[in-house]
C-alpha cells in the first residue's frame, strides 16, 4: 500500500452471495468475490448489476465502467483543527465572541490553512506516484 492510502475498494471486493454454489457456512470462512473459482462470472455480473448497493456506485448501470474507491489516511490534526475552527465560527455567527476568542480563531485559521495545504500536498503526491 502507498503512503497516505488507508485502503482501496473495487469491484473485486464485492461479496458475491448469489453467484457461488458455496453454502452459507462455507461463505462465512471464505466470502466469494469475482476472482473466486466458485463464482460463475455471468451470474456474478447479473448479481452486481442488479444490486441496489453496487449499481451506479461501484459499477455503471450498463456494466461497462467500474469505480475504485481510494480511502486516504485521516489527518487527525487537520480534523481537530477543522472542528475547533467550525465551533468558533458558529459561535461568532450566533453571538459575539471575545477579543481573545477572535485571536484564537485567527490562530486556528492560520494553522488550519497550513495543515490543509500539507494534507492536499500529501494527497497529490500519493496519487501522482500511483
Amino acid at each position: 500500500m502507498l503512503d497516505g492510502i488507508e485502503s482501496v475498494v473495487s469491484i473485486v471486493d464485492i461479496p458475491l452471495v448469489e453467484s457461488s454454489d458455496l453454502s452459507f457456512i462455507e461463505m462465512i470462512e471464505n466470502v466469494p468475490n469475482i476472482l473466486s473459482e466458485s463464482v460463475n462470472l455471468s451470474r456474478a455480473k447479473q448479481e452486481i448489476l442488479n444490486s441496489p448497493i453496487y449499481k451506479n456506485l461501484i459499477i455503471s448501470e450498463d456494466g461497462k465502467t467500474t469505480a475504485i474507491q481510494i480511502n486516504l489516511v485521516a489527518d487527525n490534526k487537520l480534523m481537530e483543527l477543522a472542528r475547533y475552527r467550525s465551533d468558533l465560527i458558529s459561535k461568532k455567527i450566533n453571538e459575539d465572541i471575545s477579543k481573545n476568542e477572535q485571536k484564537t480563531l485567527d490562530e486556528i485559521n492560520a494553522k488550519y490553512q497550513i495543515s490543509k495545504k500539507k494534507f492536499l500536498t500529501r494527497e497529490y503526491i500519493a496519487f501522482s506516484m500511483s
